[in-house]
């Protein structure tokens, strides 16, 4: 992990804006500006805040942005079908011809209660698991059937395949519980929470993929550290103790309450502070 570190907008899908343009502006902003990435939060429901979707904001971001990294920070498996999120990812991989990553988790709170969708976390894991195995399979395998406890597919052939040779999946996680970062370690990345995680918690969490993947290179292997700073760069050289830690991206975390519309966009206009 020895690339320099990227640096993104980790972005609510609630309670930011009702003009769903204001996102895909902001993506357009973000990308004049030097920022990497663009990664929306997945909720369906955040009472009493007023949504956006982010698949549909996605679609609409790929087609107005050029070299910008866009996708979820995390989509909650478990209350999707996989073979649809298969498809509408593929989808946009095409559309931002390579440029999209696909964060994961088991997610929770109003998103399950609120529909009648009481899973245990035990279940919601299981349903994840299981759920990734058929994406993965559906994107790189011509003929795809699988037979869970969950999930039945059979002989399914699935195109077109994505655009790029393979999307990144990161998966989220709570430290120090470690069967997300058990899961993370078999793919490309982890976004830990929570967010206040100090530098040390960092270097446990790459320590124990580490442990998990073997010989295997953590050179393609992601890890996502959020943030918020101020714009000034002495205020902000705490942010380096985490570049240390071994991270590889820093998404600054635009979340309901921090401002207005006008001050969120002042935060991706003035761009990231490069360590």
């Amino acid at each position: 992990m020895n690339a320099p570190v990227k640096y993104g907008l980790y972005i609510s899908n609630h309670g930011i804006s009702e003009t769903p343009t204001d996102y895909i502006n902001m993506a357009i902003e973000a990308e004049k500006h030097g920022w990497d990435g663009f990664f929306l939060w997945d909720h369906i429901y955040d009472e009493p805040d007023y949504l956006v979707d982010p698949w549909i904001i996605l679609a609409g971001i790929a087609t107005r942005t050029k070299s910008i990294r866009l996708g979820t920070t995390v989509t909650p498996l478990p209350r999707r079908r996989p073979w649809k999120v298969a498809r509408e990812v593929a989808t946009l991989d095409h559309l931002s011809h390579g440029r999209f990553t696909l964060g994961v988790g088991l997610g929770g709170g109003h998103d399950y209660t609120k529909f009648g969708e009481q899973a245990s976390l035990k279940q919601r894991g299981e349903m994840l698991d299981e759920a990734l195995e058929i994406i993965t399979g559906l994107w790189s395998e011509d003929s795809f059937s699988f037979h869970g406890t969950y999930y039945q597919i059979d002989g399914v052939a699935f195109y077109p395949k994505p655009y790029q040779e393979q999307i990144p999946i990161w998966v989220g996680g709570t430290w120090p519980i470690r069967a997300p970062f058990r899961r993370a370690a078999r793919y490309h990345g982890t976004f830990p929470l929570p967010q206040d995680l100090y530098p040390r918690h960092v270097r446990e969490i790459i320590a124990f993929i580490k442990e998990i993947r073997g010989e295997e290179q953590l050179d393609q292997f992601d890890v996502v550290q959020s943030v918020v700073t101020s714009g000034d760069e002495e205020e902000d050289r705490w942010v380096q103790d985490y570049i240390d830690a071994g991270v590889t991206w820093l998404v600054e975390c635009i979340y309901p309450g921090r401002g207005s519309v006008e001050d969120y966009f002042k935060i991706i206009e003035r761009g990231p502070l490069k360590f």
